[in-house]
């Protein structure tokens, strides 16, 4: 068996597919770690707030020691197709260095979107460009 299966909620990756819409809110919130947001309204600011800065954070939600980080990648049309991230132990991806990390990220994102044939003004841009796909449910 290959890969494994957690909670869209709390990873960095399924923050990004939330928050630009390619999955729906789970019904069902559980804690993995005392840091997991179980509330969902909670986690509907928490997704406007990702979608804002344009990267999503795995604080130690899903793993206590594992911090994550992942931006969306998006499509000649500017919407988002999936997204690109890293993971890494939290004593090595400390608050200081989560800012470096996220950066180059988002510049991961950025040339595989445009390998992809996005041509927007930017990434970031055109990420807070985008309709908030909460904004209707909430």
């Amino acid at each position: 068996r290959s890969g494994r299966h957690v909670p869209l909620h709390c990873t960095s990756a399924g923050k990004v597919l939330l928050a630009w819409g390619l999955a729906e809110l789970p019904a069902a919130l559980p804690g993995r770690t005392g840091r997991t947001i179980t509330d969902p309204d909670l986690l509907r600011t928490h997704l406007a707030e990702v979608r804002e800065r344009g990267w999503a954070l795995d604080d130690r939600e899903n793993d206590p020691h594992t911090r994550c980080i992942s931006a969306p990648v998006l499509g000649a049309g500017g919407v988002a197709i999936g997204c690109v991230g890293i993971d890494a132990p939290s004593v090595r991806l400390t608050d200081e260095r989560i800012p470096e990390a996220a950066r180059a990220v988002v510049e991961a994102a950025e040339r595989i979107s445009s390998r992809l044939g996005h041509r927007g003004r930017g990434h970031q841009d055109d990420i807070a460009a985008r309709e908030d796909p909460w904004a209707r449910s909430a």
